[in-house]
């Protein structure tokens, strides 16, 4: 794989003092862009990253199931309380709506 991912992966998860749900959900965030990418096979000149909807949606699916108790017993061990696990993923969600909106009011008015 190529470096470049790798040091986006460490990039985002090393400013975090503490782990946590949110922590552990970016870092299998940004590893899913890094499958995503390297399934593409095709010669470097021609590699691209796939269309934004598209590569938010593959990454996010993954990384929602750090929100399941279910998962956190089977990975982790232990779980957290199903309502803070439920307060941080809509929290998420609601990041992403948030950003969506401010993408589209950038690109109305730049």
């Amino acid at each position: 794989m190529n470096a470049t991912w790798w040091h986006t992966i460490a990039r985002v998860s090393a400013p975090y003092e503490r782990g946590g749900l949110f922590v552990l959900n970016e870092l299998i965030h940004e590893s899913s862009h890094v499958v995503n990418i390297t399934a593409i096979r095709n010669r470097p000149a021609f590699v691209d990253w796939p269309s934004d909807l598209f590569a938010e949606a593959f990454a996010d699916v993954p990384s929602w199931s750090t929100y399941e108790p279910v998962w956190q017993r089977r990975y982790l061990s232990h779980e957290a309380p199903e309502q803070l696990s439920l307060r941080a993923l809509y929290s998420v969600v609601v990041l992403d709506v948030d950003w969506s909106l401010f993408e589209l009011r950038m690109l109305h008015a730049p």
